[in-house]
C-alpha cells in the first residue's frame, strides 16, 4: 500500500508499505488497483510528514529506506497500524475468492460476449460475480485478481487501467483462434505452409504493381487458387492482433511466435521481424492498405467504435421547455467555430439595457427533446462524448439519423431553440447578475474563426504553422454544403464591444491565479481517407497511394478564440453558481495542481493579460511537475486552479457542448426540470458511488474515448512522419525549414525527472516544428541536453504499430 506519494527526488519512486509492516520504495506505474481512503488520512499524512523530514529522504533509490532518526517510535506504530488493515484486507479478500471458487463460478463464462470483445468495470464486473449491488472492498479487489491472472480472457484497459479499472474481455472467437494458430506454427503445420507458400506469390505479385500518390484501388487479376480461405483467414487475423495489440498487452504465445511468419517467408530478409514488418507483409499481401488505421482495428479501438455503430431511432422527439422559453427576438447571435466544425452548438449576443450590458450564450438545447430515459439517452451516456478522429468524425447523439430531428445551429434555421446562460458583470470583472433561461433565438449568423480574426485583427493575426504531406487535398467546405455569413463592419463592432466588457472578468480570474499554458501541440486532418476497410474479403485488394495528412500547430491565442473561450467559461461559471444556489445535483468540474508555488508565482509575475501565454519553459516545467494537474468530477463545486475559478465563486459546470458531450446534457436536463417545476431526473445518490448513472462511471468512459483518440491521432503523425522520412521533397509546410532534404527540427525535454541515468534511457521530447512527441535516443559519449535547453534533433526512425517517432541529436 502506496503510504506516501511524494516522488523522491530524480527518481519518481515513492514509498510502499507491505503487509507485514516493511517499508519500500516502488514506481507508482506498479501500483494497479485504487482503493480510496483505505486508511485513515490522518494516519498516512503523519506518515509520509515523518518520512519527508530534513535530510531523511535517500539521496539513492535504496531499496529498503532508513528508518527515521526521529519520531521513530510513532513512525513504527503508524506503520504496524497500516500494516495490520492491510493484513486484514488480504484475507477479506481471499475469503471472497474462496467463495467464488466453492460456488464454481467462472468470470469468464458470466463476463463474455458471444459475438465480439468488450470491456467491463471492474465494480460492475464484482457485482455478477458476487450477485451483489454493492460489492466490498474485498470483493473488488478479489474481482481484479480473477480478471488479471486471466490473462488468456481478459486484458487489463490498454488506455490505462488504474485510472479505468476497466478490463477488455476477449471474444470467445478470438481466444480460440489463437490457441489454434499457435498450436499450427508451433508444429509447422499444413495450414502455415500453405499460406506461406500463398503469401510469397502475393508478395511478388504486389511488387510488380505501379505506385499512386492518393489511396487509390488497384485493378489486378489474382488467379481463385491465391484466395485466402477459412484457414488463411485465421492466420491473418492471428498476425493483425500481434500488429494492432498495444505493447505489454500482447499475448505471450503471439509475440514470441508471430515473428516466426515474417522470418518463414522469406520476403524480408533485411527487416527486423518486428511489427512494422507484420504491417508492410499483411499490407503486401493484399489484406490492409499503406495508411490503414492500426488503432482502429485493435481490440480496445473495435471496443470502443462498437458503440459508436449506427442504430435506428424510433423515438419521437417533443420540445419539453415548450412552454417556458424566453423570445430573444431578431437579437444577432453569432456562432464562431472552424469551417470544418461538425456541430455548431453555442452562440453569443449582448443586449444593452438601462442596468448594464447582459451577455448572452446561447447553447443547442438537445435535452429538451430526449428524455433521460430513452434509447437515445442511453447511447449518450454510453459513448460520453463526440469521437473526433483525423480521419472521421463519430458522433455521441445521431444526427446523422434522419429520424434524429434535434440539431445544433445552422443558418436554415428560421427558430432555434436554446438553453441560455446570461451574465452581468461587476466593476472588477465578477459576475454581478446571472440568469438560466431556455430560450428562442432567430437571427443566427455563423462565422468562422479565420474570418473573425481577419475582421477584428487585421494585419495581427499570424500565419498558422502548418506541414501537410504529398496527397493532403485540402477540403472546400463550400462544396459540401457549408455556408458562412460574412463578418460586416456591424458585426464586428459587436464582437469588439464583448470583447472589451470580458476582458474584465479574464482579468478577475488572473488576480485568482488563471493560467495560460503554451505547449506545442497538433491537430491533425486526414484527406483524402483511405479507401473503405477490405480486411474481411475473400481474395486479396491491393490499394496503393498514402493518405493525406495536415498537421495544424496548435494556436489559441488569436482574439476570436480567446473572445469565444470566455464566454464559454462565464456560461459555465454561470451554471456553477445557479445548481449551487438551487442545490440542484449536477458534474462540478475541479482541477487542482501539485505544482510548487515557487513556479506558479513566477508563471503569474510573466502572465500580463489573457492573451499573452506562458513561455515555453515554465509551461514546460508545470506539465511535467510530479503529479501534475489532478482532475475531478464532483456533485459540489470544486475549485479550477487553472482558471482561477474558486468554489466559493461557485465553481464551474460544463454545459456549452451537449450536442457532443454526456455531462453538459445532464446539467441541461436537471436545469429544465427546475426551470419548469419538475422532479429533477438525476438524484444526488445517483450521481455518487459506481451505478450506471455515476459521475465515476461518466469519467471512466469519457477516460477511454480521449486515450482512444489520442492513440488515433498519434498513429497518424507517425504515419506522416514516415511519409516524411520517404519523401522529404513531397512535403509543403508554411514554416518549415529544409536542408539537404531534412527538415531543421528543434527538440527539447518535457520529462524533467527522467528514469535512470544511462544513454539507454530514451528521453521523452518535443518537437517545435513538427507539434509531436517522440523519443531522443542517445549515442555513447553524448550528453543529454538540459531540461531548459533547445536542441537540434534528426528524425532517426518511426515504429507506426506504436505511433512512436524515434529522435536523435543532429550531426
Amino acid at each position: 500500500m502506496i503510504v506516501s506519494d511524494r516522488y523522491l527526488e530524480s527518481h519518481r519512486l515513492c514509498y510502499a508499505v507491505s503487509s507485514r509492516g516493511k517499508l519500500h520504495l516502488v514506481r507508482p506505474s506498479n501500483a494497479v488497483f485504487v482503493l480510496p481512503d483505505f486508511a485513515p488520512l490522518h494516519q498516512v499524512s503523519r506518515i509520509d510528514k515523518i518520512l519527508h523530514q530534513e535530510n531523511s529522504a535517500p539521496t539513492r533509490p535504496e531499496r529498503i529506506p532508513l528508518s527515521p532518526k526521529d519520531n521513530g517510535e510513532e513512525f513504527h506504530e503508524l506503520i504496524n497500524s497500516v500494516a495490520l488493515r492491510l493484513h486484514q484486507f488480504k484475507l477479506e479478500t481471499e475469503r471472497a475468492l474462496n467463495e467464488v471458487r466453492r460456488a464454481g463460478i467462472t468470470a469468464y463464462e458470466l463476463l463474455k460476449n458471444p459475438g465480439r470483445t468488450t470491456s467491463i468495470f471492474t465494480p460492475d464486473a464484482a457485482k455478477r460475480i458476487f450477485n451483489t449491488d454493492n460489492p466490498s472492498y474485498a470483493e473488488l479487489y478479489a474481482t481484479h485478481k480473477l480478471l488479471a491472472d486471466d490473462a488468456a480472457h481478459f486484458i487489463p484497459d490498454t488506455t490505462r487501467h488504474i485510472d479505468t479499472a476497466t478490463f477488455l474481455v476477449r471474444a470467445p472467437q478470438d481466444v480460440e483462434l489463437n490457441e489454434q494458430v499457435v498450436e499450427w506454427i508451433r508444429g509447422s503445420s499444413p495450414q502455415i505452409e500453405s499460406f506461406l507458400e500463398k503469401s510469397q506469390k502475393l508478395i511478388t505479385i504486389s511488387r510488380s504493381l505501379p505506385p499512386r500518390s492518393i489511396p487509390t484501388l488497384l485493378n489486378v487479376e489474382i488467379p481463385p487458387e491465391l484466395y485466402f480461405t477459412d484457414t488463411d483467414r485465421m492466420i491473418i487475423d492471428f498476425i493483425a492482433g500481434y500488429v494492432t495489440g498495444r505493447r505489454a498487452f500482447i499475448p505471450t504465445d503471439t509475440a514470441a511466435l508471430m515473428p516466426t511468419i515474417i522470418k518463414r517467408s522469406g520476403m524480408y530478409p533485411t527487416l527486423d521481424p518486428d511489427r512494422d514488418a507484420a504491417k508492410l507483409f499483411l499490407t503486401e499481401i493484399g489484406v490492409w492498405q499503406p495508411s490503414e488505421s492500426l488503432p482502429a482495428l485493435g481490440d480496445a479501438g473495435q471496443s470502443v467504435l462498437a458503440i459508436f455503430e449506427d442504430q435506428p431511432v424510433t423515438e419521437i422527439f417533443v420540445d419539453a421547455n415548450e412552454g417556458c422559453r424566453h423570445d430573444f427576438g431578431d437579437m444577432p447571435v453569432y456562432t464562431i467555430d472552424d469551417a470544418s466544425a461538425h456541430e455548431l452548438d453555442d452562440g453569443i449576443s449582448i443586449e444593452r439595457t438601462p442596468d448594464g450590458d447582459w451577455l448572452h450564450i446561447h447553447i443547442a438545447n438537445p435535452s429538451a427533446f430526449i428524455t433521460p430515459d430513452s434509447q437515445v439517452a442511453g447511447l449518450a451516456r454510453l459513448r460520453q462524448t463526440t469521437l473526433y478522429l483525423p480521419d472521421n468524425m463519430r458522433p455521441m447523439l445521431p444526427i446523422h439519423q434522419p429520424e434524429f430531428k434535434v440539431s445544433g445551429f445552422a443558418r436554415e434555421l428560421n427558430e432555434m431553440p436554446t438553453m441560455t446562460f446570461s451574465a452581468r458583470l461587476a466593476d472588477d470583472g465578477d459576475i454581478a447578475e446571472y440568469k438560466v433561461r431556455p430560450g428562442i433565438v432567430r437571427n443566427v449568423k455563423i462565422l468562422t474563426y479565420d474570418n473573425v480574426d481577419d475582421a477584428i485583427s487585421t494585419g495581427e493575426s499570424p500565419l498558422r504553422q502548418a506541414w501537410w504531406t504529398a496527397s493532403y487535398i485540402r477540403p472546400d467546405y463550400q462544396l459540401t454544403g457549408k455556408k458562412f455569413d460574412a463578418v460586416t463592419f456591424e458585426i464586428a463592432a459587436q464582437l469588439r464591444s464583448i470583447e472589451d466588457i470580458i476582458r474584465k472578468h479574464r482579468e478577475w480570474r488572473i488576480q485568482r491565479g488563471a493560467l495560460r499554458i503554451q505547449f506545442p501541440n497538433s491537430s491533425i486532418q486526414v484527406n483524402p481517407t483511405p479507401l473503405p476497410n477490405t480486411k474481411d474479403t475473400t481474395w486479396p485488394t491491393f490499394i496503393r497511394g498514402n493518405a493525406g495528412i495536415m498537421l495544424s500547430l496548435g494556436d489559441q491565442s488569436s482574439r476570436s478564440r480567446s473572445l469565444i473561450e470566455e464566454m464559454m467559461i462565464i456560461a459555465n461559471r454561470v451554471a456553477g453558481l445557479f445548481g449551487r444556489e438551487h442545490n440542484i445535483p449536477v458534474a462540478y468540474r475541479g482541477l487542482s495542481t501539485t505544482i510548487p508555488t515557487s513556479l506558479i508565482d513566477q508563471a503569474q509575475s510573466l502572465h500580463l493579460s489573457g492573451v499573452k501565454q506562458l513561455p515555453s519553459s515554465i509551461s514546460r516545467q508545470i506539465l511535467s511537475t510530479s503529479g501534475g494537474w489532478l482532475l475531478q468530477q464532483s456533485t459540489t463545486p470544486k475549485a479550477h486552479e487553472l482558471l482561477g475559478i474558486t468554489a466559493e465563486s461557485g465553481g464551474y459546470v460544463q454545459v456549452t457542448s451537449p450536442m457532443r458531450r454526456y455531462l453538459d446534457v445532464l446539467a441541461h436536463w436537471q436545469f429544465g426540470a427546475f426551470l419548469r417545476g419538475d422532479q429533477m431526473p438525476f438524484s444526488l445518490d445517483d450521481l455518487s458511488g459506481t451505478g450506471e448513472y455515476s459521475l465515476l462511471q461518466a469519467s471512466r468512459r469519457l477516460f477511454r474515448r480521449r486515450f482512444f483518440s489520442q492513440r488515433y491521432s498519434q498513429f497518424y503523425a507517425a504515419h506522416a512522419v514516415s511519409q516524411l522520412l520517404v519523401d522529404p521533397t513531397g512535403i509543403a509546410s508554411t514554416h518549415l525549414e529544409f536542408i539537404g532534404d531534412k527538415p531543421r527540427l528543434t527538440g527539447f525535454i518535457i520529462d524533467q525527472e527522467i528514469q535512470g541515468t544511462s544513454y539507454l534511457a530514451p528521453r521523452l521530447i518535443s518537437v517545435k516544428e513538427l507539434g509531436i512527441h517522440g523519443f531522443l535516443f542517445l549515442e555513447p559519449g553524448e550528453k543529454a541536453p538540459g531540461f531548459e535547453d533547445e536542441f537540434p534533433v534528426e528524425i532517426s526512425g518511426v515504429n507506426e504499430a506504436e505511433g512512436q517517432v524515434r529522435f536523435r541529436m543532429s550531426r
